[in-house]
């Protein structure tokens, strides 16, 4: 977390020239056209000398943090009471909007990142989380949502091009055809689709799944049949681990998120794979991505960004929030030192960058 990558370990001409052949599209005029207008949009993309941060804007990042996991319970209920505020929502939005157009005087507070608040989350499993202060979460939270939503936007873009290089379409109501639906929908999924829909993407994964579940008709069955029985059996053989997170649910029907609708495609896939093939396993992998943020590699997200021709502005901030200076124990006694390769735990800003 503290020791950037060795040259041996990150190669950044090798990374660089990867990309460049990757988004290199020769001779084919349309997918040219189409990244060069990303990047130009890229470049002008929340200019920081003209944007301002609203009191509706105010009000979607105070939703945006309630329903995650980055603020301890006492912060929670301190934004709800600014919700219903609306002059010191006023006053706040200003005070938001003024730390904006002054980006480059932006640094984290310093008590902000002196200490780590470890937590235990939906998996069970301990996470580091940085002591921000509320003010200090509502700004990157606006920060970090406009950028998820416009990547989302840009590289959906890219997907739907044939710049992403996909298999043959397939026939809608064939097996392929429902794996390759139920992908693009599930795109990006833990990016907002809208800045106003941070604090109820959940809802509309809901909506999403019971499409999926339609979507199936006289097979719905083999979607929820002996889901808990399955899931239960697999976390006990550490095969893998499926832990919707606890969302509220409405009047009539359970919310359904993304990992359970995953588990209703992945019942379907278990059942066809024992079908067709009853004596080879099917094999599923989870991986938690917000675990490997220790070992992020901050020159990697950069030269990507940069590629994309995202501002030295942005550049210049992204770098700050990355590199949070932490007090932690070092030869026996304790000392302030700055992250070197690794990435705040749930920030919006840290989840569009894994």
């Amino acid at each position: 977390m503290f020791t950037p990558p060795t040259e041996k370990e990150f190669k950044s001409k090798e990374y660089s020239q990867l990309l460049t052949e990757l988004f290199n599209q020769g001779t084919d005029s349309q997918n040219q056209e189409i990244l060069k207008g990303i990047r130009k949009e890229t470049k002008g993309f929340l200019d920081i000398r003209t944007s301002t941060i609203t009191a509706s804007d105010f009000k979607s990042c105070i939703s945006g943090l309630c329903a995650g996991n980055l603020l301890s319970e006492e912060k929670k209920s301190a934004l709800q009471e600014l919700d219903e505020n609306t002059e010191v929502m006023a006053e706040v939005s200003s005070l938001l909007t003024s730390r904006l157009q002054n980006l480059e005087r932006w640094d984290w507070p310093a008590r902000s990142c002196q200490s780590l608040e470890i937590r235990r989350g939906l998996a069970a499993e301990w996470k580091g989380f940085l002591d921000e202060d509320v003010l200090t979460a509502l700004f990157l939270q606006y920060i970090g949502v406009q950028w998820g939503v416009y990547l989302k936007r840009q590289f959906r873009r890219i997907y739907e091009s044939s710049i992403w290089r996909k298999a043959q379409d397939a026939d809608r109501m064939s097996i392929e055809g429902h794996r390759s639906e139920f992908h693009q929908q599930e795109f990006l999924s833990g990016l907002p689709d809208s800045f106003a829909s941070q604090g109820i993407q959940p809802i509309l994964e809901y909506v999403k799944a019971e499409g999926n579940s339609e979507r199936f008709g006289s097979n719905s069955h083999l979607l929820c049949g002996n889901l808990q029985t399955r899931s239960r059996s697999y976390r006990e053989h550490n095969t893998l681990t499926f832990m919707p997170p606890p969302l509220p649910a409405p009047p009539k029907r359970p919310i359904i998120g993304f990992k359970q609708a995953f588990l209703h495609f992945l019942s379907t896939e278990i059942r066809l794979n024992q079908t067709i093939h009853p004596d080879t396993p099917l094999l599923v992998v989870q991986a938690d991505i917000e675990s490997f943020t220790s070992t992020i590699i901050h020159e990697a997200i950069l030269t990507t960004l940069g590629h994309f021709k995202v501002s030295s502005t942005w550049l210049d901030f992204f770098k700050k929030f990355l590199q949070p200076e932490i007090q932690g124990e070092s030869g026996g006694r304790n000392r302030v030192r700055r992250a070197a390769s690794s990435c705040p735990t749930s920030f919006p800003t840290s989840l569009q960058k894994s």
